[in-house]
């Protein structure tokens, strides 16, 4: 017999075989790059005899279930969280005493895959699940983003999953049959702050009434749904690098974090990789504060922060130290190209740097930097890393202003 785990939806334990699905509605609700899926799963138990059955639910590492309840033989159930051990016990108490109960958890073997125990289901009894998620889209890499509706709340047609027919023979396997699939009821929602250029999907035809502000749609299918494929559409944001904040109002009756306001923020920024040769064409130079005021954690941190900048560094870049109290010294004369040489004497001046420098005059090494220019095709940019005490602030800025046509 075949591994149970390799079947996914309302499976019955100890058979390799599907209770069939009989109707499959589903909304979702996009904001952003976050979906949120609500799922109402009707199955029958077309047998002569109550069935153990399990609901094999596949997740990935992006997702996460926040409402299961399943609705069977007059009974509501709603899942709620408690101590595994709690759990188990609680359900095979509910169990041995003929009530219909369920028991999610998470697959021990594997992290993706929640297996929902619903119990006894009653020959002839039908079992409603409601199932709601919240999961991250992906981002393809032409700059869609998109949303794939897993096939377990819309079966593919497989000739090798069985349903377990009602003729009370065991061995007697219905095949499934793509001429009588389940009724799906599709739709969907798309809001926030992106403007919306277009909405499709690979496969199926949609309906899309995009609003005249472009921020938000309603989706659904324009035709019967074809049980060969996912299902699935993209989204084309306008503005898709720009950030976005959704403010979740808090409910009032409720306790705990439900009870509160909640912010999200999304980003997703434009980090394209251009010519690598001419990213790394550049002329980094670090300016370190060794005054008396920066001594013991200050000095440190500044220490741990410069190390980590020179292992951060481009091949082929140009780069310099400056450090500075009452006066001032460079690592070298001009910039020198970043190489496993001037690293290593980088690193030897780290190591033995203290704040041994008297007082904070960020002025005069500045100016001797500007004063010198950038070679050609190597933009020129300079990392002050201070505590800020100084006198003179304004005149620091309006240097730095000054100089901000070649130098970042």
């Amino acid at each position: 017999m075949a591994d149970n785990k390799s079947l996914y939806g309302l499976i019955i334990e100890g058979k390799d075989t599907t209770v069939p699905l009989k109707d499959s509605k589903v909304h979702v609700t996009v904001q952003g790059f976050i979906a949120n899926v609500e799922s109402n799963l009707t199955y029958c138990n077309d047998t002569q005899e109550a069935l153990q059955t399990s609901f094999i639910f596949p997740m990935d590492d992006m997702s996460a279930v926040y409402k299961f309840e399943a609705d069977v033989n007059n009974n509501h159930i709603i899942a709620e969280c408690q101590d595994k051990q709690k759990a188990k016990e609680t359900y095979n108490e509910a169990i041995s005493s003929g009530h219909t109960a369920m028991l999610l958890s998470e697959d021990d073997a594997s992290g993706d895959i929640f297996e929902c125990k619903l119990g006894n289901l009653p020959a002839g009894e039908m079992a409603l699940l409601t199932i709601s998620y919240v999961v991250e889209l992906s981002v393809e890499t032409d700059g869609k983003v998109r949303f794939t509706l897993p096939t377990v709340l819309t079966p593919r047609y497989s000739p090798d999953v069985t349903h377990y027919g009602d003729t009370g023979n065991e061995s007697s396997l219905g095949q499934v049959d793509i001429r009588t699939p389940c009724k799906v009821t599709f739709s969907a929602a798309v809001s926030g702050c992106y403007n919306i250029k277009s909405v499709s999907s690979p496969k199926d035809k949609l309906n899309v009434k995009v609003n005249g502000d472009n921020l938000s749609a309603l989706i659904g299918l324009a035709e019967e749904f074809k049980f060969d494929h996912d299902l699935s559409f993209d989204i084309i944001y306008d503005n898709i690098n720009e950030p976005e904040i959704i403010l979740e109002v808090g409910i009032k009756e409720k306790d705990g974090l439900l009870k509160e306001d909640l912010l999200m923020l999304s980003f997703y920024p434009d980090l394209k990789q251009g010519d690598k040769t001419g990213d790394s064409k550049r002329e980094f130079i670090f300016v370190i504060d060794r005054s008396g005021s920066m001594r013991n954690d200050r000095i440190k941190k500044a220490k741990e922060t410069l190390l980590l900048m020179f292992k951060s560094l481009p091949v082929g870049c140009l780069f310099n130290v400056v450090s500075f109290g009452s006066d001032f010294s460079t690592l070298f004369e001009q910039s020198e190209e970043y190489s496993e040489k001037t690293l290593d004497q980088a690193l030897s001046l780290q190591a033995q740097m203290e704040a041994n420098m008297g007082g904070t005059d960020i002025l005069r090494p500045l100016k001797q930097i500007y004063s010198k220019n950038c070679k050609k095709g190597y933009p020129r940019q300079i990392f002050l890393l201070t505590d800020g005490g100084v006198r003179n602030t304004d005149e620091v800025i309006k240097l730095a202003k000054k100089n901000n046509g070649n130098t970042r």
